[in-house]
């Protein structure tokens, strides 16, 4: 008796498996309900209920391999932590270089040398009568007595008035 009453059980599992349908409507559902106590009742149409009982199965399969996929990738992804050390000696920074070469980072906030001892201006200047634009040569250019022989974007039509 036990074993006919597992084998029914077994039955109805196996059974209730390949009927399920999570797609079913109220309407087709509440049908497929009463299929037992009323067996005048119509049927839902047999190729759409075909079809849902296979995306049902489709939905499941994608469900169970997805979901222990995502479980995995959300035990596996790297977590960043960041760590400020302040004022490290050149044997740490050493240390942490050779540890985490591509993530180490190091801000400065302050110089350890001044700009003054390795920046130092010398300004030379130059008399200005040592210039070109102060010489005989110059000056005698721009006093051209027919300057207007030239064209208007040359200089030397207008230089002789800029001089005044």
């Amino acid at each position: 008796m036990t074993e006919a009453r597992s084998s029914t059980i077994w039955n109805r599992f196996r059974q209730y498996v390949i009927e399920w349908n999570v797609f079913a409507t109220e309407i087709e559902q509440s049908t497929v309900d009463n299929r037992s106590c009323n067996q005048n009742n119509t049927n839902p149409d047999p190729r759409l209920l075909q079809e849902q009982r296979i995306a049902t199965r489709v939905y499941i399969i994608c469900l169970t391999t997805s979901l222990p996929t995502l479980a995995t990738y959300t035990l596996l992804i790297w977590q960043t932590k960041v760590v400020t050390i302040y004022n490290p000696s050149i044997e740490t920074y050493e240390e942490l270089q050779k540890e985490y070469p591509s993530t180490l980072n190091c801000p400065c906030t302050t110089t350890t040398m001044p700009y003054k001892n390795f920046i130092i201006p010398e300004i030379v200047m130059h008399q200005i009568c040592s210039s070109d634009f102060v010489s005989q040569e110059w000056i005698n250019g721009l006093y051209i007595p027919d300057a207007s022989r030239y064209g208007a974007i040359d200089f030397r039509t207008t230089a002789n008035s800029q001089v005044n």
